[in-house]
């Protein structure tokens, strides 16, 4: 079943690179083969290009990223303000402007690892504004012996099945590989809370809407 599972593995993430390549390739053509293309469709195949280009840069980092977490055991500790980081994380995004977003961060200092933690966070919030149709609410909440950090979006309602298996490796919630797939992400994600002794669970439970919470010890 291990070499089902690398096998699994290579297939997507050869179609999880695949795909850009292939998209960004065809553009490319078309802007060279035709140089009188109206000025709004070389914007609209230029715009594809970048976002495509995009996803195969956050691709190779994520990787990267899996290949470090997978070989760290022993994880440097620094003392720093949670709320300060989600929050210099939360800018990191301009276009979560388009959102209703409500935030409340309790004042809290955890001892951990500053930069894989900062990696959840960012892809939390970017699942959230990936998901979500109008509203987003991130809640940080310190409580005797641990931290609760919650990221709740409105928009479609995971199933069961869906939910257990958003922390797979390159799972898709839709089965079209379209880009709103959670490709790497959450497994990058759920490993870096697992070796802080922390958990992360998906609740799908609310109607329309989807809660991710991570729960790490003070």
């Amino acid at each position: 079943s291990n070499k089902i599972l690398k096998t699994d593995f290579i297939s997507n993430f050869s179609h999880e690179f695949k795909t850009p390549m292939v998209s960004i390739n065809g553009f490319a053509k078309i802007l060279k083969d035709n140089p009188n293309l109206p000025e709004d469709q070389r914007q609209e195949y230029l715009q594809i290009i970048l976002e495509q280009s995009e996803r195969l840069s956050n691709l190779a980092n994520n990787t990267l990223l899996v290949s470090k977490i997978n070989s760290q055991t022993i994880v440097e500790k620094t003392r720093f303000k949670l709320d300060e980081q989600i929050r210099e994380c939360i800018l990191l995004f301009s276009n979560i402007q388009n959102y209703d977003i409500e935030i409340n961060l309790d004042e809290v200092s955890i001892n951990t690892n500053k930069e894989l933690l900062s990696q959840v966070w960012i892809n939390l919030i970017n699942n959230a504004i990936k998901f979500a149709n109008k509203q987003i609410a991130i809640t940080l909440t310190n409580t005797a012996d641990s931290v609760i950090v919650e990221f709740k979006n409105d928009g479609a309602t995971l199933t069961s099945q869906q939910a257990e298996r958003v922390f797979d490796k390159f799972y898709q919630a839709d089965s079209s590989h379209n880009n709103k797939g959670f490709g790497l992400g959450l497994s990058i994600a759920k490993k870096i809370i697992e070796l802080h002794n922390g958990s992360i669970k998906c609740n799908n439970q609310q109607p329309n809407t989807t809660i991710f919470t991570v729960e790490l010890p003070k």
